[in-house]
C-alpha cells in the first residue's frame, strides 16, 4: 500500500487473481540495448493502472484474448469478465469491478511471462496499489461514518493481504498455490484485525459532518 498505517498483516486471499501480457519491444532512440523491452503486456498495464479503459483493451497483446478472454468494460473499467474478489471472509460488493481489473492486470502478467514478453518488473505492484486505491476510493464514496470505516478496515486486510502475496512469491509472474495454510493464517488474523483496527479506521476516516 502506498502511504498508508497498515493496521493488519492479515493474509486474506483476495481473488483469483492470474495474469498476463505478450509483446514486441518499443523501439526508443539511443536505447541501451541492455534495458528491458516495454512490452505489449506492459503497455496494456499501464492503460488498466491509469484507468485508460480503451487504450488498455486497445493494447491487449496478440493472442490474448484466444488463450483467455475478451476483456470488458464495467464502471468505466477494462476488467476480466468472470474475475471476483474472492475471499475467505466477504468483502463489500464495492470492491468488484477493481477486483476484476486487478485479475485481467495479473492475466497480462501471467500472458506476458509465459511468452517470452513479460511486462515491467514494477508491474504486478502497479497493479496492486490500483487496486488498493479503486478500494479506498468504494469507501470514500459511503454515506455514514460507520460504514466508512468498516469499508476501510476490509480494504486495508485486503490491500495487505496482496501486497504480502506478491512480496511472497517476489513480484514475480502471478502462480497458483495451495490456500490452506494461508486461509487459516487470515481467518484467524482477520478476526483480530476486525476487533483491532476498526476504532483506528473510524478516527482516521472520520467525516467533516462528525467533525463538526
Amino acid at each position: 500500500m502506498t502511504a498508508r498505517a497498515k493496521y493488519v498483516v492479515g493474509t486474506v486471499v483476495v481473488g483469483t487473481m492470474l495474469g498476463i501480457g505478450v509483446g514486441t519491444a518499443m523501439p526508443v532512440a539511443d536505447a541501451d540495448i541492455s534495458a528491458p523491452r516495454r512490452t505489449a503486456a506492459t503497455v496494456a498495464i499501464e492503460a488498466l493502472v491509469d484507468d485508460d479503459a480503451t487504450a488498455a483493451i486497445g493494447a491487449i497483446p496478440i493472442g490474448f484474448e484466444n488463450e483467455y478472454y475478451r476483456p470488458t468494460l464495467e464502471d468505466g473499467r477494462a476488467v476480466a469478465p468472470d474475475g471476483d474478489c474472492s475471499s475467505p471472509v466477504p468483502l463489500p460488493t464495492d470492491f468488484e469491478s477493481g477486483c476484476k481489473a486487478h485479475d485481467l492486470g495479473y492475466d497480462l502478467l501471467r500472458f506476458g511471462a509465459a511468452h517470452g514478453a513479460p511486462a515491467s518488473p514494477d508491474a504486478r505492484t502497479r497493479l496492486d496499489a490500483a487496486l488498493s486505491t479503486s478500494m479506498d476510493d468504494a469507501c470514500d464514496g459511503r454515506i455514514g461514518a460507520w460504514s466508512r470505516a468498516s469499508c476501510f478496515v476490509m480494504s486495508d486486510i485486503a490491500s495487505t493481504a496482496v501486497d504480502f502475496n506478491s512480496w511472497r512469491q517476489n513480484y514475480r509472474s502471478p502462480t497458483p498455490e495451495p490456500a490452506l495454510p494461508f486461509l487459516i493464517t487470515g481467518g484467524v488474523l482477520t478476526t483480530a484485525a476486525a476487533a483491532t483496527t476498526v476504532a483506528g479506521a473510524v478516527l482516521r476516516r472520520r467525516s467533516p459532518e462528525v467533525l463538526a
